[in-house]
């Protein structure tokens, strides 16, 4: 009899050993939401809790939270706060439950914002949707439950923004942003409303992750290397890894108490723990850069004066100069020194004129196999290279743009483009 009662508690001891160290199933590397806790990780599905500090032993328990977990993202440096990956809605991991913070909606249109706290306050810079690309600054104000813009917006930020931090002595927002083709860093003072950049010299094989929680932005290459940012020493320095940590696998969260990674690997459909000190060893090199700006200081207030008399002077001939009318008359010029595909987007405005045309029309020219926003960055850095060769071979000033940005009266969502006609 005893020995029925010991061979049945064993084997329920093995069933819930096995129950405890059972990995979550995963879908992908975005549907779950992970929090540092501890010396490890914690891991929210959409039915179970798990918790593990090396990837291979879990405990698990199910949970009814009912919400779609895979829509949402932890918001750095906050206490487990939540939010939409498309703005708007926000929750708190809090006392083991979710609980629902904000009296806004699901907007859908902030998809790859850059999320910055600026004293304590949740902000979200730029951003995708599915019709249109966000260049302002919008804030939560968590006693009113609701979302506002900034009063300002940074006409500078034609470059996706791909990470931005706040620094509260100097009352700067410093971060980096991308064309896609170059990095940039930049510094915006808010008091000042003084905006300023520099560009960089590593091209652009790198892939930014935004891995919360890791105090400073990584960038991994397509090879054996890595980047890494300190934006206060305005510095970055390049590492040599093994390509192994880095081979379809995705570096997701990092906890600053273990010093380890949370990294999802994508042929495996698992998560693993790698520590921080097997990325990192000697750099190849260190790189300072200065703001291309700085040694213009003493001269802030000379430049106004200067730019004042320079446009009282030319007053009335840059009245009389049309863009549009001079655009035209080079046209051919224009055109010949455009790719095959800017050309085709040039020649669509301009026969267009004066109507303007929707962004999406521009778009179908790009591969049909690309997403919407890959379709969006090549549409943008070919309009940007179009009227940086309109300027030129039409001598327009840099002030002036050859094409104005629109929205349709008709449908807010749809975005136009025409020549500039003043």
């Amino acid at each position: 009899m005893k020995m029925n009662r010991l061979v049945t508690l064993f084997i329920f001891l093995s069933f819930v050993v096995s129950a405890q160290n059972e990995p979550p199933k995963l879908e992908g590397p975005y549907s779950f939401i992970s929090l540092p806790e501890g010396d490890g990780f914690k891991i929210i599905t959409n039915s179970k809790v798990y918790f593990t500090k090396d990837g291979i032993n879990f405990t698990t328990r199910e949970h009814n939270f009912q919400l779609d977990v895979r829509e949402f993202s932890l918001f750095p440096g906050t206490d487990n706060i939540l939010v939409h990956r498309g703005g708007g809605l926000v929750y708190q991991y809090k006392n083991d439950s979710l609980v629902r913070l904000d009296k806004s909606y699901m907007w859908k249109s902030r998809f790859k914002a850059a999320p910055l706290l600026k004293n304590d306050t949740i902000v979200l810079i730029g951003g995708f949707g599915e019709y249109n690309e966000a260049k302002n600054i919008v804030y939560y104000d968590d006693y009113l439950r609701e979302w506002f813009e900034y009063k300002f917006k940074l006409k500078q930020f034609e470059d996706t923004i791909l990470y931005a931090q706040y620094d509260s002595i100097s009352d700067k927002l410093i971060g980096i942003s991308t064309d896609w083709v170059s990095y940039e860093y930049f510094e915006y003072e808010f008091q000042k409303g003084l905006f300023k950049d520099v560009s960089l010299e590593e091209h652009i094989d790198y892939i930014h992750f935004p891995i919360v929680n890791y105090p400073e932005p990584l960038m991994f290459s397509f090879n054996d290397k890595i980047i890494t940012w300190n934006l206060e020493e305005k510095t970055y320095s390049l590492y040599r890894f093994d390509n192994e940590l880095k081979s379809k696998k995705l570096y997701l969260d990092y906890n600053p108490v273990s010093k380890t990674f949370l990294v999802y690997d994508d042929i495996l459909n698992e998560l693993i723990i790698v520590k921080e000190n097997l990325l990192f060893s000697q750099p190849i090199k260190t790189v300072s850069f200065q703001l291309t700006q700085d040694a213009n200081k003493n001269n802030l207030l000379v430049i106004p004066l200067i730019i004042i008399l320079i446009g009282l002077a030319f007053l009335v001939l840059i009245r009389r100069r049309s863009v549009v009318k001079v655009i035209l008359s080079k046209k051919e010029e224009i055109l010949a020194d455009l790719s095959e595909a800017e050309a085709i987007t040039f020649t669509k405005i301009v026969e267009s004129h004066p109507k303007p045309i929707e962004l999406t029309e521009l778009q179908q020219d790009f591969e049909p196999q690309l997403t919407y926003e890959s379709r969006l960055k090549k549409l943008r850095k070919c309009l940007t290279s179009i009227e940086n060769l309109a300027k030129e071979k039409a001598n327009i000033t840099k002030s002036k743009a050859v094409f104005i940005h629109s929205q349709s009266r008709e449908d807010k969502r749809i975005k136009l483009i025409h020549l500039n006609q003043r």
